[in-house]
């Protein structure tokens, strides 16, 4: 559960990681407040991701690769009402949408919080802007490892731990 105090409420935003997803895995990669209004971004059982917005407005990337890296980024712009969906800094879907609700109090990561549907797969360099990053922002940055900046309001860089070794024992991420 990553806390959004100071960002609960952002009319525009991205939100991006990177994603890999285990075979046919049906999960929750971030949703907005274990509610199921709230934008989120989802696993389909198909191999490919949808990020929805108020559970009404959907975009879906379409199957990809299970066990394959990917990274995954999706922007809301309240001024122009345009919710896309970009896969390697690539769009692939955009739609207008003019109402969709926030964040809430915190982002549940991995789940759709007390409901479950935890993501089977693994996620790394989850970030969140407060305005929607163009295309070229969101391909410029998407490989690196970036620290804080303008309109950075959370970034989560999956660094705790020993590299393959058993890192049960972790259980915080830190807000770099």
């Amino acid at each position: 559960i990553i806390p959004t105090t100071g960002y609960d409420n952002l009319q525009s935003y991205t939100i991006e990681g990177w994603i890999q997803s285990s075979s046919g895995s049906y999960g929750f990669i971030w949703e907005g407040n274990a509610n199921w209004s709230d934008p989120s971004l989802e696993g389909d059982i198909n191999g490919g991701f949808t990020f929805w917005l108020n559970n009404t407005s959907a975009l879906n990337t379409g199957p990809l690769t299970a066990g394959q890296w990917y990274h995954i980024a999706c922007s809301y712009n309240s001024g122009t009402s345009v919710q896309s969906l970009y896969v390697n800094g690539i769009l692939v879907g955009s739609t207008t949408y003019s109402d969709p609700n926030y964040f809430g109090t915190a982002i549940n990561l991995g789940t759709h919080g007390g409901w479950g549907y935890f993501y089977n797969g693994k996620i790394d360099e989850f970030r969140v802007w407060d305005h929607a990053r163009t295309p070229s922002e969101i391909q410029d940055n998407m490989n690196c490892e970036i620290s804080a900046q303008a309109g950075l309001v959370a970034a989560y860089h999956f660094n705790q731990g020993v590299n393959s070794a058993d890192n049960s024992a972790e259980t915080t991420l830190s807000d770099a």
